[in-house]
């Protein structure tokens, strides 16, 4: 595999705030079963670093391997053929994936599967969509579709927030639109990236203990913040902070 951890989209969403959490336990640590919960670790560790080109990763299952509490997948992307696993969900061979958010782990051994994969990248966020009978994949498999234009009552349109962010700033705001990718509970809350047709080559994140599915509408007010850091180099020019859901669907 060509390395795909270094051409990754990892969103500035998240700041390492636990000390033993510099990489994901494997089985060979402490707790030394397929119950590790790699997951948490995994999502900080996916977004230590920064890149600056999106690379959705495309990928056709060949094979499933489910334990107690994750699942083992060989997938094949264009000519590559690798294994990942992510929290366990029902997977069949044939069906089609997307993710963006990957950690690489090498010589990870797997005592519920009496098995070490030489590599196996952890990945915290995948996205099923419709494949053919053939397994190639219905649409473009390096991009979703695009959000349409959102228009709901008191709410207030993303490019326009973007382009007068200033005049806002400590301001609580509405918002409303499609949930396109959610990072959850890091850092005591969730990140919810948000569309609504206006402006879909920018993502506005939006914090809050709500949870929202990827691919729900939703409306929510939040706070206003500009220029906020958590430190590491995670900033924000614009982020919505204790965001509240008033509806979605």
């Amino acid at each position: 595999m060509n390395n795909p951890v270094n051409k990754l989209f990892l969103g500035a969403a998240a700041l390492l705030i636990i000390v033993g959490c510099n990489e994901i336990p494997s089985e060979n640590s402490t707790q030394n079963n397929d119950t590790t919960s790699f997951d948490t670790a995994a999502h900080l560790n996916a977004h230590r670093k920064e890149v600056e080109n999106v690379v959705v990763h495309s990928v056709i299952v060949e094979e499933v391997l489910p334990t107690s509490s994750y699942v083992y997948l060989y997938v094949k992307e264009g000519e590559k053929s690798y294994w990942i696993s992510t929290s366990n969900m029902e997977v069949k061979p044939g069906e089609a994936y997307l993710f963006h958010e990957v950690m690489e782990q090498v010589n990870f051994k797997s005592k519920e599967l009496n098995r070490t994969f030489d590599t196996l990248y952890l990945v915290s966020n995948i996205v099923r969509i419709n494949s053919k009978g053939d397994g190639h994949m219905n649409a473009d498999p390096s991009s979703t579709s695009p959000v349409g234009s959102v228009s709901v009552e008191g709410s207030m349109k993303i490019a326009d927030l973007v382009a007068n962010k200033k005049a806002y700033a400590g301001q609580t705001v509405q918002l409303s639109g499609t949930c396109v990718k959610i990072n959850k509970a890091i850092m005591g809350r969730n990140w919810i990236h948000l569309q609504d047709g206006s402006m879909n080559d920018y993502d506005l994140v939006i914090t809050s203990d709500a949870m929202v599915p990827v691919g729900n509408s939703v409306t929510m007010t939040g706070v206003v913040t500009l220029d906020k850091d958590f430190g590491a180099s995670y900033q924000y020019e614009l982020i919505i902070e204790e965001g509240r859901v008033l509806e979605q669907d």
